[in-house]
C-alpha cells in the first residue's frame, strides 16, 4: 500500500510520495504522481492543482443504466460495489473530516443529500459504480496526465499533422450525473454518440500496427507509449460506437 499525503484542501487519494501502483482487476489503479514543475498548458491547468499530475482512464457506459442505479435504493447494488477492488482501494484512503468513500455510495444509490464539502468522495463512489455497470473497454492502459498527453498531443500534430488536446477532449467536464462540484479530484467528461463520431473521424487517418509498435519499443519508449495510447483510443472509440455505448472518463 502507497503513503499518502493527506492533504485536505485538495482531497485526493492518489496523490503519492513514493511511487507505487496497485492492481484492480485488470487495470492499473495507479497513484498520483507529484511532479517537481510540471505544468499543463490547457484550460484543465485552472482546476489541477499545481504541480501534481493524474491518471486519465475511460470506461464504456450507458449513462441511463447509471441513471437508474442512483436513487434506485436497490441493496443488492450497493452491496456488490463494496465489495469490489476499486471502491476498497478508495475508501482505503478517506480523508478524516470528509464523507467517507462508502457513505458516499450509499447517499448515491439511495438518493440522499449531498455534503458538498466532500464533493471528492461522490465522484470516487462513481468512479466505483461506473466500473461496476459499465463495460471495460479494450485499451486498458491509464495515461498520465501532464506527461504522456503532451507526448500524444505532440506526436498527433508532427506526426500526423492533426492538432488536438486530449485531456482536453476526454475530461470536458459534460456529464449527465447531478453530483457537487468537485474542486480539483477526480476529473470526468463524457462523449457521446456525436462526440465520439467526431473523435473517430479526426482519428481516422492513423494506422498503428503490432508491428509497428514492435519497432517503436526498441527504438524510443516515448513515441511507443504515445503510439500505442493512440492506437487504444481509436480501439475505444470503435468498441463504443459498435455497442452504442458513451465514453465516460475519469482522472485520479
Amino acid at each position: 500500500m502507497p503513503v499518502v499525503l493527506q492533504d485536505p484542501a485538495h482531497p485526493n487519494p492518489f496523490r503519492e510520495i513514493v511511487t507505487g501502483g496497485l492492481q484492480v482487476g485488470c487495470r492499473q489503479l495507479q497513484v498520483i504522481h507529484c511532479l517537481i514543475g510540471q505544468d499543463h498548458p490547457s484550460r484543465l491547468q485552472d482546476r489541477i492543482p499545481r504541480r501534481a499530475s493524474g491518471f486519465l482512464f475511460p470506461n464504456a457506459v450507458d449513462p441511463a443504466k447509471i441513471q437508474t442505479l442512483l436513487g434506485s435504493k436497490d441493496i443488492a447494488v450497493y452491496e456488490d460495489i463494496l465489495t469490489t477492488d476499486t471502491l476498497t482501494v478508495y475508501a482505503e484512503q478517506d480523508f478524516e473530516g470528509h464523507i467517507g468513500t462508502k457513505d458516499a455510495l450509499e447517499q448515491l444509490v439511495w438518493g440522499k443529500p449531498y455534503d458538498k464539502r466532500s464533493a471528492h468522495a461522490y465522484w470516487y463512489a462513481l468512479i466505483a459504480l461506473t466500473d461496476y455497470a459499465g463495460e471495460r473497454l479494450p485499451g486498458t492502459h491509464e495515461i498520465k496526465l501532464g506527461y504522456e498527453t503532451d507526448l500524444i498531443n505532440g506526436y498527433l500534430g508532427t506526426d500526423f499533422g492533426i492538432k488536438l488536446n486530449i485531456e482536453e477532449i476526454l475530461i470536458n467536464e459534460h456529464t449527465p450525473f447531478d453530483l457537487p462540484k468537485v474542486q480539483d479530484w477526480p476529473l470526468a467528461g463524457l462523449l457521446d454518440e456525436t462526440a465520439l463520431i467526431r473523435l473517430q473521424e479526426q482519428l481516422k487517418a492513423i494506422t498503428i500496427s503490432s508491428e509497428m509498435l514492435e519497432q517503436l519499443a526498441e527504438e524510443d519508449d516515448e513515441k511507443e507509449m504515445a503510439y500505442d495510447s493512440i492506437k487504444q483510443l481509436q480501439e475505444n472509440v470503435d468498441y463504443c460506437l459498435a455497442n452504442e455505448l458513451t465514453m465516460l472518463s475519469f482522472c485520479h
